[in-house]
């Protein structure tokens, strides 16, 4: 997941960064904001598309990270692993 501002210095560098992701069949969503510069979220309580951002970052970390209970099924089965 990459948010950049359309007035960010790092535009060019972002939206290469996702050309790049996807031609290595990295799960990639880049998302531009309009009038918005570099770390634009820092601003969330006075502008409304910060705040729309860190809910959209948040929304995308939930849907790739696991759930709690997967993560703990993780853990166990690597600790069982490790005493083989």
């Amino acid at each position: 997941l990459i948010h950049v501002g359309n007035d960010e210095i790092l535009l060019d560098d972002s939206t290469r960064l996702a050309q790049k992701l996807l031609q290595a069949s990295v799960r990639t969503e880049l998302q531009v904001w309009e009038g918005m510069w570099h770390v634009f979220q820092v601003f969330a309580p006075y502008v409304p598309e910060a705040q729309k951002s860190i809910e959209k970052i948040a929304k995308f970390i939930r849907a790739v990270l696991p759930d709690e209970t997967t993560r703990n099924e993780t853990i166990l089965l690597d600790q069982s692993e490790a005493k083989k």
